[in-house]
């Protein structure tokens, strides 16, 4: 970035010649250039020789704005300017990404790796974004999101628990499995299971029953679970 140039010296037998110019802009404090040369911020008053003049008022977030000045010795005394600047169009967009539950991998466009985890803001270029995601136990979800300079867009996620894997055999096989009052099946009882709390009870008439409680985790494979059910002493 090149350095200001100094400010242009008056020489002392010109310096009646000079001419005070107040230069006003909203919003205040931008940084007026007179023929390229940084004199300082608005809204403040400079002293420029006689003549024609060019203008450049910069400020962050703002667009450029040139003008000229044409500084007439014998004036009415001192000028004023008033510039107003226009705000620079926004390049960019907000994607905003929150899921339940959260701290869930975000993808974006089909990269390798993930671009942060849930809640995740971030700043992109407008069009469609791909965004995947992921977490262990739930069902990978994908959205396309379309992304406005300047503008949030936002993306919710409830991701769908996968069900876990339940395994259970009993000695003999054939016993009914029931979940609280639901019959659920009969062993040997290999099935998914939504994620929940299970009050299981293994039921074979005439030779008793066993109860136990699991929990089953998204997408879990529970260790197979065994029984035995004897029947009664006569």
């Amino acid at each position: 970035m090149e350095k200001p140039k100094p400010a242009p010296v008056i020489k002392p037998e010109a310096a009646t010649r000079a001419i005070p110019v107040e230069f006003v802009t909203k919003p205040s404090r931008a940084t007026i250039f007179i023929d390229e040369v940084e004199m300082g911020l608005t809204d403040d008053t400079f002293f420029v020789s006689p003549g024609r003049h060019a203008v450049r008022v910069r400020k962050a977030g703002y667009q450029d704005l040139i003008a000229s000045l044409d500084a007439e010795p014998g004036g009415p005394g001192r000028l004023r300017r008033d510039y107003r600047l226009v705000a620079q169009s926004p390049t960019i967009g907000t994607l905003d990404v929150t899921s339940e539950p959260s701290e869930a991998d975000v993808f974006l466009d089909g990269a390798a790796k993930p671009a942060g985890r849930t809640p995740f803001v971030l700043g992109v270029s407008p069009g469609t974004v791909r965004v995947e995601i992921r977490m262990a136990g739930y069902v990978d979800q994908a959205e396309d999101v379309e992304v406005r300079a300047g503008e949030v867009a936002p993306l919710f996620c409830p991701l769908t628990p996968r069900n876990g894997t339940v395994d259970i055999s009993c000695d003999p096989e054939g016993a009914e499995v029931w979940s609280g009052n639901e019959l659920i099946g009969k062993t040997p009882f290999t099935k998914p299971l939504k994620p929940a709390v299970y009050k299981l009870r293994i039921v074979w008439k005439g030779r008793g029953e066993r109860q136990d409680i699991i929990i089953v985790h998204p997408g879990e494979v529970l260790p197979p679970l065994r029984y035995t059910l004897r029947r009664p002493p006569a």
